[in-house]
Formats: structure tokens, C-alpha cells, sequence
């Protein structure tokens, strides 16, 4: 209120209008802070500082007080004297993708690309080669952006993750890599770690067909996290397409017992009757037995795994749980898919 006092005293005080701007900017009195700045540009001496205020005020309304009206007509204002002010032309960029229209957003920010330099220029290559790549559709334009952002500030935030979007969607395979890997060795947390390995394994295997590569990434996403089930269903699948039932076995294990454990049901079903058919092939009717029940359990409307397990049951002469588990089958029958196996 002092200050206020001050200024209706005299309302050219200077100092009383910055001592407002910091109050309010401290205790987020947004409103009153656009005020103040379009004050300040009226008592400021040099255009560049007028412009600056403008600029700031505009900035306030767009970014806490959701209006873009005062916005517009602060830039248009700034632009009017000096079309090449920055601070207004990057404003004016983001009004732009607000409104649906990100190729006047990019051409601004091509422009200004050609006024900034280092960190500066590489926010500015960050935000164009996000437009390219989520609103234009055009992934190489996108990619030549962000790598010239990395290139000018490599710990930039926001690079490495579009660039890995990118990657993909370009099919740039050896580039992904490099950038997984790099994330890999920034990696803290053990569980930041063991997914990082395992994406860097996923791609290995899937595109680049490298076989070692996957299996080396894979031990490090184990060794970074041993309770990890996305971990061992990746050795799952690819021991499954390989046939070596001897790996598959003992994971398939684990998986099913942490997914029983953690008491995750979606999957446990499928899960304990494929281990219950695995144990079966290999010789241990009996533990196969255990899984079957632990599916049923878990669903008892799951037809494949109550097919095995009476018919398993039935082979032990185990004839009162077969009795029991064909009677649930029995009811479920109208789900089977054709009338030789009802």
C-alpha cells in the first residue's frame, strides 16, 4: 500500500513501480504484474526498453492468466515499431500454434533460428523440430532441427526424447541406439537402468537383427533390476521363437510366482497354464498340475487351461478334482469354439 501511496503522489516513481513488479512477481499477483509492466513501458525513455515491457506484460497474460487477447494486442503493438523484436515474434510463434496454424509458427521460428545463437538458438531448433515432427508431419525437416539443437546444447531438455521419437518413426536404428545408450550411461536409478538396457536389447533384436548385441543388453537390464517382469518376458519371447524350453522354463517360472506374489491377475491365467503345458512336455505332470490349479484359481472361466487340467487330472486318476474341474468346464462349454471339443 506504501508504494501505491507513493505512486499516486507522484506517478512517474520509477523505483516504487519496480519495487511492485518484484512484490507481485514474488507473491504471483499476476494480474497486477501485467499491469505494472504496461506502466513501466510508459515511463522507460528508450524504445528497446518500452518494447521489452510490452513484451513482458504479454508474456504474463499468455502464460498465467489465460488470456491471449491482451497478448495480441501487446505484440501487435510491439511489432508495429519494431517487427523484428524478438521477444514478440516468439510470443507471436506460440499464439500461432494455439491457433492451428503451425507453418506460420514455423516460419517465425525459422527466422528467429537465424538471430539466436547457442542455448538460445537451440530452445528455438527444439520448438521447430517438434511443429515438424508432430504437426507438418515431416520427420527429416524435424530430425536435421533437433540434431543441430543437440549439437549447439547437447543437455538440453526436451532433445534426447524427441530425437528418440524420431529415430523410430525415421527408422534411423544405429542413430536410436546411440541415444538410448546415452540415456543408458545417465542413468541413476536401478530402474531407469534396467528399462533403458532392455529398449536398447528390444531394438538390437528387432531391427538391427543382432542377436549378441540383445542378449548383452539384456543382462545388463537384468543385472540393473533382477525383479523385473518386463525383463523376463522379453527372455520368454525370444527363448520361445528360439525352442529352448530349458531357458523359457525357469523364467516362465519366476514370472508366473512374481505375478501370483504381486497379486496381478490379468495375465497370471495365461501365464500358469503355459508353464502347466511346458512342465507337462518336460516330464513333471505333477508340478504342471500345481499351475494348472493356480490358473483356475484365478479364473475358473479360462477354458484352455480347465481342458488341460481335467484332462490331466483324468490321466492321473485323480478322479474326484477331474470331476470337479469337468463340471466347471461343463458350464463354460458354450464358450468352446467348435463342437468337437465340447
Amino acid at each position: 500500500r506504501a508504494y501505491e501511496r507513493v505512486l499516486l503522489i507522484d506517478p512517474q516513481q520509477e523505483q516504487a513501480v519496480d519495487d511492485l513488479i518484484h512484490l507481485c512477481h514474488k507473491h504471483e499477483r499476476y494480474r497486477e504484474l501485467a499491469r505494472l509492466y504496461e506502466r513501466k513501458a510508459g515511463m522507460v525513455s528508450a524504445r528497446s526498453d518500452r518494447h521489452t515491457m510490452l513484451v513482458l506484460a504479454a508474456e504474463t497474460h499468455l502464460e498465467h492468466l489465460e488470456d491471449d487477447r491482451a497478448p495480441r494486442r501487446l505484440i501487435k503493438t510491439v511489432l508495429g515499431e519494431a517487427p523484428g523484436q524478438v521477444g514478440a515474434l516468439t510470443l507471436k510463434a506460440r499464439l500461432a500454434v494455439k491457433d492451428g496454424a503451425p507453418k506460420d509458427a514455423v516460419e517465425i521460428y525459422e527466422t528467429l533460428a537465424h538471430v539466436h545463437r547457442g542455448a538460445a538458438k537451440a530452445e528455438v531448433l527444439i520448438e521447430l523440430g517438434r511443429l515438424y515432427h508432430t504437426s507438418l508431419n515431416e520427420p527429416k525437416k524435424a530430425l536435421a532441427a533437433l540434431l543441430q539443437a543437440r549439437e549447439l546444447a547437447p543437455d538440453q531438455p526436451g532433445v534426447q526424447e524427441t530425437l528418440r521419437e524420431l529415430f523410430e518413426v525415421t527408422g534411423s536404428w544405429q542413430d536410436l541406439v546411440v541415444v538410448l545408450a546415452e540415456e543408458h550411461e545417465a542413468a541413476v536409478e536401478p530402474h531407469e537402468r534396467s528399462a533403458s538396457a532392455l529398449a536398447l536389447a528390444r531394438v538390437s533384436l528387432d531391427h538391427l537383427n543382432d542377436e549378441e548385441a540383445f542378449l548383452s543388453w539384456m543382462a545388463k537390464a537384468h543385472d540393473a533390476r533382477r525383479d523385473s517382469p518386463e525383463v523376463a518376458e522379453a527372455y520368454i519371447g525370444y527363448y520361445t521363437t528360439k525352442e529352448a524350453w530349458q531357458e523359457v522354463a525357469p523364467r516362465l517360472e519366476w514370472l508366473v510366482n512374481y505375478l501370483e506374489g504381486k497379486k496381478l491377475t490379468q495375465d497370471l491365467p495365461q501365464r500358469a497354464h503355459e508353464l502347466g503345458r511346458l512342465l507337462e512336455r518336460s516330464g513333471q505332470p505333477d508340478k504342471a498340475l500345481e499351475y494348472y490349479k493356480m490358473a483356475m484359481q484365478t479364473d475358473g472361466r479360462y477354458i484352455p487351461n480347465l481342458v488341460d487340467y481335467g484332462r490331466l487330472l483324468v490321466e492321473r486318476e485323480q478322479w474326484e478334482r477331474a470331476l470337479r474341474v469337468q463340471q466347471n468346464l461343463l458350464m463354460q462349454s458354450r464358450k468352446l469354439p467348435d463342437d468337437a471339443t465340447r
